[in-house]
C-alpha cells in the first residue's frame, strides 16, 4: 500500500513540477506531401507518421514510449480549401489492427469515452490498455501515462510526461490557409503489437456543411 501511495504522489507531482523540466526539441514538421503516408480530400491534406523507432522516440520524448505501451503518431494537417474550415478532434482518430489480429466485426475502431480511459491499468513498465486490439488515442492527462514506472526513474519520467503533454495534438478547427500538427497517443500491448497496426483512421468535419471526411491510411508494410 505504501508503495502504491508513493507512486501516485510521484505521478501527481509531475503536474506541478513539469513546467521546470527540460524537454526534447520540437519535431520538425514537413509539408504534408513529403510524408510517406498522406492523403488529400477536398483541399484538406493530412499526413500521419507513426513513431516506432527507439532513436526517434528518445530524441522526441526523452524515452522509448513503446516500452511504456504508448505509440505516438504525428498528425500533420494543411487546409488548402478556400471556403471550408475543418474540425479535427482526437476522438476522430483511431487505429485498426490487420484482419488476422481482429477479434470481431465491431473491432473497427470507435472513440474511447473518458470512462473507458479511466480503466487503463498501470504496471511496472507503464500503461497497458484493457483492450489492445483496437485503440483510439489516449486523452492525455499530464503525469498519467507512465506513473507506474516513476519510482524507478523519476527524473526521466518527469521529462517524458512533460514532452507528452507539450507535444500532444490540440483539438481545433483548421481554417482555410491554416496548418496544424501534434501527436496523438495510442495504447498498445507492446512493441510487437504496434507492428501489427494495419491502418490509421482520421475523420474531419466540414464546419459549414457538417460533412464528414474519412481518411484511411494503410500503414502496414
Amino acid at each position: 500500500m505504501k508503495r502504491i501511495i508513493k507512486v501516485m504522489l510521484i505521478g501527481f507531482s509531475l503536474i506541478i513540477m513539469g513546467c521546470s523540466l527540460a524537454v526534447s526539441p520540437d519535431v520538425a514538421v514537413k509539408p504534408v506531401p513529403q510524408y510517406k503516408f498522406y492523403q488529400e480530400q477536398e483541399g484538406l491534406r493530412i499526413a500521419v507518421d507513426p513513431f516506432y523507432e527507439k532513436e526517434r522516440l528518445q530524441n522526441s520524448f526523452s524515452g522509448d514510449l513503446l516500452s511504456f505501451g504508448i505509440l505516438p503518431i504525428l498528425i500533420v494537417i494543411e487546409n488548402h480549401n478556400p471556403k471550408s474550415g475543418y474540425l479535427l478532434d482526437r476522438k476522430f482518430f483511431s487505429i485498426a489492427m490487420e484482419a488476422s489480429q481482429q477479434t470481431s466485426d465491431k473491432d473497427l475502431a470507435v472513440p474511447m469515452p473518458q470512462k473507458e480511459i479511466d480503466t487503463l491499468k498501470y504496471t511496472g513498465l507503464g500503461i497497458v490498455g484493457v483492450s489492445s486490439i483496437i485503440g483510439p488515442p489516449i486523452m492525455l492527462i499530464p503525469g498519467m501515462a507512465v506513473m507506474g514506472y516513476a519510482a524507478k526513474k523519476e527524473i526521466d519520467i518527469k521529462e517524458i510526461n512533460e514532452n507528452l503533454s507539450r507535444k500532444a495534438f490540440i483539438d481545433r478547427t483548421v481554417y482555410p490557409g491554416e496548418s496544424h500538427s501534434g501527436f496523438v497517443y495510442f495504447p498498445v500491448r507492446d512493441r510487437e503489437a504496434s507492428q501489427n497496426i494495419a491502418a490509421v483512421l482520421v475523420k474531419a468535419k466540414d464546419i459549414p456543411s457538417d460533412k464528414e471526411l474519412t481518411f484511411v491510411f494503410q500503414i502496414k508494410n
